[in-house]
């Protein structure tokens, strides 16, 4: 079964051309430019997912198996926040997540169920890659499931670098 995420709406703008800006009210939640909920520390990173991803959602009622991939993106996003040294604020999170989606090849437009399952998919057979030491190999292999289309296309290139390593569970 597939989840169909709701997807968040950006506000309306006014385009036109000779606004009076000094009647309108100012946005407290803008500094010179700067969102300040970006500047916010993530405390939730499964709904932090979501949010980058452009879900409003509520985490909790995923099914468990979704969830699950939802929870490995999160602390594989957190991880590689940690190791650029930036602080996990809703902002850095969701420059990372947007950094890892363009290193896997999927656009800014890709269908967050999907950008989901591909993430998770390399994630998961990332971390079952721990027999490899290699870094420029492990990177190789990365971006090769990177371009499989989804996580059991993943498993199954997994699965053919486990056996011709000879590498037994």
């Amino acid at each position: 079964m597939e989840t169909i995420f709701r997807t968040l709406e950006p506000e309306s703008t006014d385009t036109s051309e000779h606004r009076d800006v000094s009647r309108q009210p100012k946005d407290e939640g803008v500094v010179n430019g700067a969102n300040l909920a970006d500047s916010e520390p993530v405390t939730d990173t499964p709904l932090a997912v979501l949010e980058s991803l452009g879900v409003n959602d509520d985490p909790s009622v995923m099914p468990f198996d979704e969830y699950e991939h939802l929870e490995a993106v999160a602390d594989y996003v957190k991880s590689v926040a940690e190791t650029k040294g930036v602080g996990l604020t809703r902002g850095n999170f969701s420059r990372v997540m947007n950094d890892i989606k363009a290193e896997m090849g999927l656009s800014a437009d890709t269908e967050p169920s999907i950008a989901l399952d591909r993430i998770a998919g390399v994630v998961n057979a990332w971390k079952e890659l721990s027999f490899i030491k290699d870094p420029s190999e492990k990177r190789s292999i990365f971006m090769r499931l990177a371009k499989q289309k989804d996580s059991k296309e993943m498993n199954r290139v997994v699965l053919e670098i486990m056996n011709g390593k000879e590498v037994w569970l």
